[in-house]
């Protein structure tokens, strides 16, 4: 049975924070606010220590040792929780193998969860008023920065991690290009819409019957019909899948040259989020 507390009276939380310190026993005592509703298994942003961390209710009392007054109260509420059978369990495993309850619960949070509920952002890049002047002809710009100037004037706004940030740093530097962190929810909705109104390329005739034998290899069970001479291209398509997948827009050939972060890491050196402050602080 769970049992889910909403406030109409004092009502406490026994917390474990989920820190590494072995040294550190709970659960620790925290005030419920009346507008905060919790359960086993919930997942809280509390003050501890001097610092904000992350903890999961594994009790719900109506009484303390120490007196109301002294006892702290939740910063958060988070969207995140456990099942209270997964938070017993995890109570039974750092008795059964000598570790901590809050080793245990980090076992049972999905990834990233321990880091908490975050606002996921990325860093987007447009061209500035210069940038739009710009011929298309400028001498001062390399081939490659004429190709990100042109991408930009054709598709609109991108995120800079599917570009190349470093190269995007030095056109911001001399005034063409302009970047900003926007939420991601923003970001890729801007990206669908212009995906939408976009013609998406069709395949060749090549292209075509080439997919059409890896399918049929993958069918059989049988190795894909892909040659040495042919592991370019293949590096090729995968990297543009990574950069796709990062930057949540379409990709082109074109789009993946020595300027671009997946040039010479498949992950574009991961820079194709940025964490920021938790939205729930």
């Amino acid at each position: 049975m769970t049992l889910t507390v909403s406030n109409n009276s004092l009502q406490i939380a026994r917390v474990e924070p989920l820190t590494r310190t072995r040294a550190l026993r709970g659960p620790f005592d925290y005030r419920l606010r009346p507008d905060q509703t919790v359960r086993v298994g919930s997942l809280l942003r509390i003050p501890f220590g001097g610092a904000s961390t992350l903890g999961v209710v594994v009790e719900l009392a109506s009484r303390s040792e120490l007196e109301p007054d002294r006892l702290a109260e939740p910063d958060a509420v988070l969207s995140g929780e456990l099942p209270d059978d997964l938070v017993e369990l995890a109570r039974w495993m750092a008795g059964e193998y000598c570790s901590t309850v809050a080793r245990a619960l980090g076992l049972m949070l999905a990834p990233g969860a321990a880091r908490g509920t975050r606002r996921r952002e990325v860093l987007v890049a447009s061209l500035s008023e210069e940038g739009a002047r710009a011929p298309e002809d400028e001498p001062r710009l390399t081939a490659a920065q004429r190709a990100l100037i042109e991408h930009l004037r054709r598709e609109g706004p991108s995120v800079a991690a599917c570009l190349g940030t470093a190269a995007l740093r030095r056109l911001e530097r001399r005034g063409l290009v302009a970047l900003s962190v926007q939420d991601d929810r923003r970001a890729r909705a801007m990206t669908t819409l212009r995906t939408r109104s976009a013609e998406i390329p069709r395949l060749t005739e090549d292209q075509e019957s080439a997919v059409a034998e890896v399918l049929r290899a993958l069918r059989e069970h049988t190795p894909p019909p892909v040659t040495v001479g042919s592991a370019l291209g293949t590096m090729s398509l995968v990297a543009g899948i990574y950069a796709a997948g990062f930057g949540r827009q379409p990709v082109r050939p074109a789009d993946l040259g020595p300027e671009s972060q997946f040039y010479q890491r498949m992950d574009g050196n991961g820079a194709a989020l940025v964490s920021l402050a938790g939205a729930a602080r």
